[in-house]
């Protein structure tokens, strides 16, 4: 499972990237899963900055801005149709996927990693 929370956004005015923190917790996707899906309509604001928010897919996909997970690293998966709610990340260590199902190592559990999610443009 992951957990994302607002960080902040970029550039401060008429923003179009939320900053976000995404912290593991739990076990790896059970078998037949390749990556720990991203729930971007549930995006935690607990310093209350509020919007706008993700209303559709991103149209890009998610930027890794920085990893803190004691050696481990993530990958984004960017499905063929994006939504809000498939859109996943994948732990890595040496190359190598964590296997399925598994609890998250402690490391991962420990750190986080920060993402840039684009929000999608609306055309009028």
């Amino acid at each position: 499972m992951v957990k994302l929370t607002l960080l902040g956004r970029r550039p401060a005015s008429n923003p179009d990237t939320l900053l976000v923190e995404a912290v593991f917790s739990g076990n790896t996707p059970a078998a037949g899963g390749d990556s720990d899906p991203l729930n971007l309509a549930a995006i935690a604001d607990p310093n209350l900055l509020g919007g706008p928010f993700p209303s559709l897919a991103p149209s890009t996909p998610i930027e890794v801005l920085s990893v803190n997970l004691g050696g481990y690293d993530v990958q984004p998966t960017w499905p063929a149709a994006p939504t809000l709610s498939n859109i996943g990340l994948m732990v890595y260590l040496a190359g190598v996927q964590q296997a399925n199902g598994q609890a998250y190592p402690g490391p991962v559990l420990a750190g986080s990693v920060l993402l840039g999610i684009h929000l999608a443009e609306v055309s009028a």
